[in-house]
């Protein structure tokens, strides 16, 4: 479908897909929604896009839709919650569809997915896979989800062009994109567990010649990152050149830069907030001393 209707479909504006979650359909149906350019040229008169048609929309339903993940996060109710989710929903918008800018096309809801809790938490992954691994891929995910007892909220997928101009590029090649919005527990173990089914599925990526959109949780391995991306260390290298005091440091750069440079980056880790802004403010004044 993708090679046929997506990649020469030269009139192709915006292209994604939607990921059935319901148990009896997990990861087997999908509604795919593509977005057709419309050259002004070509539109009748009597038919011109209206000015405001351009004005970014607001978000709707957004406590019903909060209300409806909330009841997804709870355990006992996920697979019923998964069987009357958004997924008849979102056939009837796009069957509604109507000519719109891109902004409000790639607008998806947002404030609804805002979630404050003191025993659980939402992250967000996605994976990158070639598109003649993008079945077998998705076979695997399926039995990963059940035998992990993984809790899905949501689950994307869109087709991304080789991109070699971003220096960590995470498009090397042709890509399908699977995005998915997990939810999981804060206990140590917990905790743990995350870890290891999100190593375990960027193995199989991995192996499948993909690759991962760089962590906002730091759940992927050293070794994982750096195959990912073989130009990381070059990339921590051009950090260290700009910043060779290593004033500005968070913890990916702490997880993952070089091993044998990783001393002084650990021994600020283990200063305190204050010597930290004291450090940064006297180096700040003794750089004005010297400009003066």
């Amino acid at each position: 479908f993708v090679e046929h209707n997506v990649i020469e479909n030269s009139a192709l504006g915006l292209h994604y897909g939607i990921l059935c979650l319901a148990p009896y359909d997990h990861f087997k149906k999908m509604v795919v929604v593509n977005y057709t350019e419309l050259p002004s040229r070509l539109i009748p008169a009597h038919k011109k896009i209206p000015s405001d048609a351009y004005r970014l929309e607001e978000e709707r339903f957004v406590q019903i839709n909060k209300q409806g993940l909330d009841l997804r996060r709870q355990s006992h109710l996920f697979n019923f919650c998964s069987e009357l989710g958004e997924w008849p929903f979102v056939i009837m918008r796009e069957k509604l569809a109507h000519t719109t800018c891109r902004n409000n096309a790639m607008r998806h809801p947002v404030k609804c997915m805002e979630h404050e809790a003191t025993t659980n938490t939402d992250v967000l992954q996605s994976y990158f896979i070639p598109i003649h691994s993008f079945t077998a891929f998705m076979d695997f995910l399926k039995s990963c989800a059940h035998d992990k007892d993984l809790k899905i909220l949501y689950a994307l997928t869109r087709y991304i062009r080789k991109n070699s101009e971003s220096f960590l590029s995470y498009t090397s090649d042709n890509y399908v994109e699977i995005v998915l919005f997990i939810n999981h527990g804060v206990t140590d173990n917990e905790i743990v567990h995350a870890q290891e089914w999100t190593q375990k599925i960027i193995d199989v990526v991995l192996a499948y010649g993909g690759t991962f959109y760089l962590p906002t949780r730091l759940y992927a391995s050293y070794q994982q990152v750096h195959h990912a991306y073989p130009t990381i260390d070059e990339f921590f290298a051009k950090k260290r050149q700009y910043d060779p005091e290593e004033l500005f440091i968070n913890h990916f750069y702490m997880a993952y830069a070089q091993a044998n440079d990783n001393k002084g980056v650990i021994e600020k880790q283990e200063q305190s907030l204050l010597e930290i802004i004291f450090d940064a403010v006297a180096n700040f004044l003794s750089f004005s001393v010297k400009f003066q």
